[in-house]
């Protein structure tokens, strides 16, 4: 290559001089989460990775030049610059309620809103991001529901969260459920010995609309805990919901 070229070349490779990485001289964080809520004031979220109650962190929005915190809990006392990213993060203040939550942290597209479990899985928290301290409510789950994890927020349901439990059944949580029995429903597991792994589920909502119905196909793809993939297809959403 010529003398000004800034690359070279190994077995066909091109290695390019200037690195596309930068490191963020943060706390050390065990996972990261962006928010598809527009103009959310908390549109990227990450977890602490140690520590006693672990913190939940936001990266302050950036207006031009402008770093902007403003969004941020004033609660919170320390402010981090993360180097070569060039943005600031802050820690967002739980108040009142306990730090001793459960992973993910999973936010909604259909609010400014985060949701968690407490780490006993024994209450379904919300924040929403409403003035300084947010704006923050909790169900107790009922004893008969042992929740390990949730997998959805509002992607399959406008007003449902969904969650697997210890047993491995798909549980749905609606806010907007007039008793106990509409508000949590047990959907079980697939037949046989299927039952569904505690992890994060990928919904899917179809682009294309039933013409019949005005809905959406929607779907959870969820894993057993032997490892299939599993399915969990839901009533159709509306039509003027997005896939996420």
């Amino acid at each position: 290559s010529s003398s000004g070229s800034s690359s070279s070349s190994l077995e066909g490779w091109s290695i390019r001089a200037q690195t596309p990485y930068k490191i963020c001289s943060t706390p050390k964080f065990r996972s990261i989460r962006a928010s598809n809520y527009p103009n959310s004031k908390y549109a990227l979220l990450a977890l602490e990775s140690s520590g006693p109650g672990r913190r939940l962190f936001s990266r302050c929005s950036v207006d031009g030049d402008r770093v902007d915190c403003s969004a941020v809990s004033i609660g919170s006392s320390a402010t981090y610059i993360s180097g070569d990213c060039e943005s600031e993060w802050l820690p967002i203040d739980f108040g009142i309620l306990p730090s001793d939550f459960s992973e993910p942290i999973l936010p909604s597209s259909k609010c400014d809103c985060v949701y968690f479990l407490s780490k006993s899985g024994s209450v379904l928290i919300r924040r929403a991001n409403h003035g300084q301290f947010g704006e923050w409510k909790r169900w107790a789950v009922p004893k008969s529901i042992r929740l390990k994890t949730l997998t959805d927020v509002h992607s399959v349901k406008d007003s449902s969260v969904f969650g697997i439990s210890a047993e491995g059944d798909l549980i749905e949580f609606n806010e907007n459920g007039k008793n106990l029995r509409r508000t949590w429903r047990n959907h079980k597991h697939p037949p046989g010995n299927n039952r569904l792994a505690p992890f994060e589920g990928l919904a899917f909502v179809s682009p294309f609309v039933d013409e019949t119905t005005a809905t959406r196909e929607v779907s959870i793809f969820l894993l057993s805990r032997g490892g299939d993939l599993v399915e969990f297809r839901s009533g159709g959403a509306s039509s003027s919901s997005s896939s996420s």
